[in-house]
């Protein structure tokens, strides 16, 4: 017998969701800014209160345009108003993401016409882990970009895919608004439904595509270009910054790899399995011919999908190029397994969702740090071999086990729909261990001690120059005139002149440094570490080194050292 619920306990799940989804949420709303988060902070702080987008980059206060400011000028409504706070950069995020879902169901209640379909995606969504650290991120391409995906995709939908009749303006002016938001995505999602018009043999709706890309080229050009001019920013650092990175050159084989595999780990397997699976039986015509909507959201996953592995940095850190494909992925399982949903026995779906989860939850635990260990603990913390093994192979376990489970299901009749569930059960375990998590797992994936070396920084002199993080000096609130670490190991001699130099009171590095081009030239100076070692003493927090100039070298004038007693941790 299936599943039957009435309405009102159909839209007590949908809430339950919500409500996951928002704990998650809210009780990570305070974690530090890292890595980009801060110059987003800057620029949008700026803009509230001068309306120039400018941050500390470098050892400077600059104009920063890296790309267009719709992200930016939203997130200077909180920020403008409750000051430099994470709880208030991430405001932005946690609107977007509750829309993106609400536009989610709308969009998939509309290809389905019935209830399962829509829930499903929602579900599939909500309790996604890169969807909710997605919404987490201060970041355009995790937050603006999957709303605005599905809220164009929603709005092709409702015109049942034809854009005649004034329905190419309507695109227009969304792709206009994405452009403002980011040069990269809102092209491949045009050029997706441009393929589908043409895998549908819809050729006349081409022109339209045409016209509906100029509509929004030229409303980002009236808004652009005059406020650059008028304010004399400098306009071509967005295009450079964008296209630039999009063709930086080939990516290595091991580079690709490992990107590949971080996507992998942090989609899902069952999630991604189930997705590229069902690309296949529809490409077999196993399944009936699905809605528009869905086989667009298909054609813009696959094209996210492979364009973003090619784009992006040599870090290990979030893949937050691929975070719209999640909605879409979403969907199109939502619409395709949800109805059968409905026709699933409630002992099934209560028992193999249980039992993904504990599994997930006690045995596969977290599959993302493990990676790390395995690289940055050994190499910079020597971490015992024997733990990095132990760690290997519960990666192989998480990604082996549910590949073997789905041949077996498969060979012996079993449904895709077990699968679609293992995902769900997958993702709701991993959000369970990122809140109980002390490293952080956005950025910089598996880095601790970030509030433990800002507080160390306290009490220092302020007469002296310090050498750190562009996001450890923006938490300290730039209260020490300062240098970046980032900018001083970019030049090989770079971090042996601030050793060297009397006026430095203390240089802070974290491990990542000793890792990624281009730090490891400056770090691999021959004298760099040798005289840090000797001039300064070394404390260690979590991922963390902070440096102090030994008490004896301090120069006379200088408002003396730092204090000795425990620095008291960040709230």
């Amino acid at each position: 017998m299936g599943i039957r619920i009435p309405p009102a306990w159909y839209v007590v799940l949908l809430a339950a969701v919500a409500g996951a989804a928002a704990t998650c949420l809210v009780l990570q709303l305070k974690q530090p800014l890292v890595a980009d988060e801060p110059q987003f902070v800057d620029v949008a702080f700026s803009l509230a209160h001068t309306a120039r987008p400018m941050a500390f980059s470098g050892s400077t206060w600059n104009a920063v345009l890296s790309h267009p400011l719709l992200y930016h000028s939203l997130l200077a409504v909180p920020v403008g108003f409750a000051g430099k706070l994470p709880e208030a950069a991430r405001l932005v995020g946690l609107l977007a993401f509750f829309a993106t879902g609400a536009f989610l169901w709308a969009l998939a209640r509309k290809v389905t016409g019935e209830r399962w379909g829509p829930f499903l995606a929602v579900l599939l969504y909500g309790l996604h882990p890169l969807a909710l650290q997605s919404a987490l991120l201060v970041e355009i391409d995790t937050t603006l970009l999957p709303l605005l995906t599905v809220v164009g995709a929603w709005y092709l939908a409702r015109r049942g895919f034809d854009l005649g009749g004034g329905g190419w303006l309507g695109l227009g002016l969304l792709f206009g608004v994405s452009l403002a938001a980011k040069f990269t995505t809102p092209p491949l999602l045009l050029g997706a439904l441009a393929l589908y018009y043409v895998g549908a043999r819809r050729g006349r709706q081409l022109a339209y595509v045409a016209a509906a890309g100029g509509v929004g080229v030229a409303l980002f050009a009236a808004y652009y270009f005059p406020y650059c001019l008028l304010l004399e920013l400098p306009w071509r650092e967005a295009f450079a910054h964008s296209f630039g990175r999009a063709t930086a050159g080939a990516v290595t084989g091991g580079l690709l790899l490992k990107r590949a595999i971080r996507l992998l780990l942090w989609v899902g397997v069952p999630f991604l399995l189930t997705f590229l699976l069902w690309i296949f039986q529809q490409a077999r015509r196993r399944l009936a011919p699905v809605n528009a909507a869905v086989t667009y959201a298909a054609l813009a996953s696959l094209i996210l999908l492979a364009f973003y592995l090619f784009v992006g940095g040599d870090g290990y850190g979030f893949p937050k190029y691929h975070a719209p494909l999640v909605p879409l992925v979403a969907l199109a399982l939502g619409a395709t397994f949800g109805p059968q949903l409905a026709r699933e026995s409630k002992f099934t779906v209560l028992f193999l969702s249980g039992t993904a989860f504990i599994f997930y939850l006690l045995v596969a635990r977290d599959p993302l740090h493990w990676p790390y260990l395995a690289r940055e603990a050994t190499e910079v913390l020597g971490v015992r071999e024997g733990e990095v093994r132990k760690a290997l192979a519960l990666t192989g376990a998480f990604l082996t086990l549910p590949v073997i489970a789905f041949v077996v299901m498969t060979r012996r009749g079993g449904r895709t729909m077990s699968f679609v569930i293992l995902a769900a059960a997958g993702g709701a375990a991993l959000n369970v261990w990122h809140l109980r998590a002390d490293y952080e797992h956005r950025y910089n994936y598996g880095e601790r001690g970030f509030r433990e070396a800002v507080a160390a920084l306290e009490g220092g002199p302020t007469d002296m120059n310090y050498l750190l993080p562009v996001d450890v000096a923006f938490a300290t609130g730039y209260r020490y005139p300062h240098g970046a670490t980032e900018e001083a190991l970019a030049r090989e001699e770079g971090l042996f002149e601030w050793v060297e130099d009397p006026r430095t009171a203390a240089i802070v590095l974290r491990d990542s440094y000793y890792l990624h081009a281009p730090y490891r030239a400056a770090l691999q100076h021959p004298w760099a570490l040798t005289v840090l070692e000797m001039k300064y003493d070394l404390k260690r927090y979590g991922s963390f080194a902070v440096a102090w100039r030994k008490k004896e070298l301090y120069p006379v004038r200088a408002g003396g050292p730092p204090p000795e007693e425990e620095p008291i941790l960040l709230e």
